[in-house]
Formats: C-alpha cells, sequence, structure tokens
C-alpha cells in the first residue's frame, strides 16, 4: 500500500499517532535525546516465544478466537528474535510492524468506547 500525502494527513487519518508522538516528546524530556542503548535481542528464549505466538494466532485464527494481544506478541517476539548480526534492517521493519499493530489495537479499543457510548446514550432515551 503506498501513501502519496503528506505526514499531516496520515497523522490526521490516524489520530493515536497523535498520542504517540506526545509520548514520544514526554520520553525525550524524561530521559534525553540521542539514547544509544544495545538492542538486546536475538536470544534463543526469544525464538522461541516468537514460535508459540505464531502457532497461539494460528490457532486461535482457525478458530475465530484470535486477540489483540496475541497478535501484539507475536509481532513482538518476531522483532525480538530479529539476529541483527544477520539481518541488520530486519530489527527496524519488524519494530514498525510492531507500532502498527499497537496503533491499530488503540483504534479498535477507541471505536468500542464510541460503540459503548452511544449504547449507553440510546438506553437511556
Amino acid at each position: 500500500m503506498n501513501f502519496d500525502g503528506d505526514g499531516l494527513s496520515l497523522i490526521l487519518k490516524y489520530p493515536p499517532l497523535i498520542d504517540v508522538a506526545k509520548e514520544r516528546l514526554f520520553q525525550d524530556q524524561k530521559w534525553g535525546t540521542g539514547r544509544d542503548f544495545p538492542d538486546g535481542v536475538g536470544d534463543e528464549e526469544y525464538c522461541r516465544l516468537e514460535q508459540k505466538y505464531k502457532l497461539f494466532n494460528e490457532t486461535n485464527f482457525r478458530w475465530h478466537q484470535i486477540n489483540w494481544a496475541g497478535i501484539f506478541l507475536e509481532e513482538v517476539y518476531e522483532a525480538m528474535a530479529v539476529q541483527t548480526d544477520l539481518h541488520p534492517d530486519q530489527l527496524e521493519k519488524e519494530l514498525i510492524q510492531v507500532c502498527a499493530v499497537a496503533v491499530n489495537w488503540i483504534e479498535a479499543i477507541r471505536r468500542r468506547k464510541v460503540c459503548h457510548i452511544s449504547t449507553s446514550q440510546e438506553e437511556k432515551t
């Protein structure tokens, strides 16, 4: 999928990105900018958990029981399992997928809130 608009259009299309930007500003204020910690990825345990959550989600999808937590954890462990010495660009791609799932999940939570508010208001009338 290509996006031909500008950054503002993208943020307006996905409102949780505004909240993510605010949180990043808060983190910079709290911890400072330019932090360069080691990645800490590629551990065998992360690879095991990546496979566990892939299977978990495949099974839950087949049984119509897929959930956001499982999807999110699969993406997190995919990122954590990356061997950066073998695939230096892969970690960034995986982390973007983690962020995309997190934004999607936030949107789903907000949709439920709107539906709940609408239903509550209808019940009062």
